[in-house]
């Protein structure tokens, strides 16, 4: 429930259109390629060092935000293709990225088979 809360907050407190915005600028209206890129690297960054859901969930606002100003020619569904991926894949990064990752290693400590250490995991 508070995963919903805090993106909502960040959607009613406008800080997902600045982040939009500045992504906008950052790619330029005219490439929509480049901004598909940074929205998948950024969430998957972002999912490497938080929970893969709510570095999707938090993106969300902010891929609605850039779809209403520039209508990605070609693109219209690659945007959230590449989140999807981003978060998906970078997520298992680390060990805090995925709840799987957090239960496997959970049981494999529990079972007395020893810790795994972030340098190791990543």
């Amino acid at each position: 429930m508070m995963l919903f809360a805090s993106v909502g907050t960040l959607k009613e407190t406008h800080v997902t259109s600045v982040i939009a915005a500045r992504l906008l600028e950052l790619s330029g209206s005219d490439h929509p390629a480049i901004l598909i890129q940074i929205v998948g690297w950024a969430t998957g960054w972002l999912s490497a060092f938080l929970d893969n859901v709510l570095a999707v969930a938090t993106f969300m606002p902010v891929v609605e935000d850039v779809r209403t100003h520039v209508s990605p020619k070609g693109y219209p569904e690659a945007i959230y293709w590449l989140m999807l991926f981003g978060g998906t894949f970078m997520g298992n990064m680390t060990v805090i990225g995925s709840t799987a990752n957090i239960i496997a290693v959970g049981v494999l400590e529990k079972r007395g088979f020893g810790t795994i250490k972030f340098g190791y995991w990543f």
